[in-house]
């Protein structure tokens, strides 16, 4: 996809604690290793508000992404 720059994802030690890759191998805008630094920052005021409202699971990074990739806006991914 044109204009997608591969990053790493920034994993947050007290959400995050994988033992497989989190990188989406397929370059795919808002996935895991190809959102924006705004999506990055989404990321961040989700969880926190999602804090604040007393959630205390499911409030890791991939869990947090799927919203806002295209997919999680209900498109359909390209085959």
């Amino acid at each position: 996809m044109p204009g997608l720059q591969k990053h790493d994802v920034q994993l947050d030690p007290k959400y995050d604690d994988y033992d497989f890759p989190v990188d989406a191998p397929i370059p795919q805008n808002g996935h895991p290793g190809w959102t924006t630094a705004e999506q990055d920052a989404q990321v961040y005021q989700l969880r926190a508000m999602l804090e604040q409202d007393g959630y205390t699971e499911q409030l890791d990074t991939l869990t947090m992404v799927y919203p806002l990739s295209p997919i999680g806006q209900g498109e359909t991914p390209a085959e």
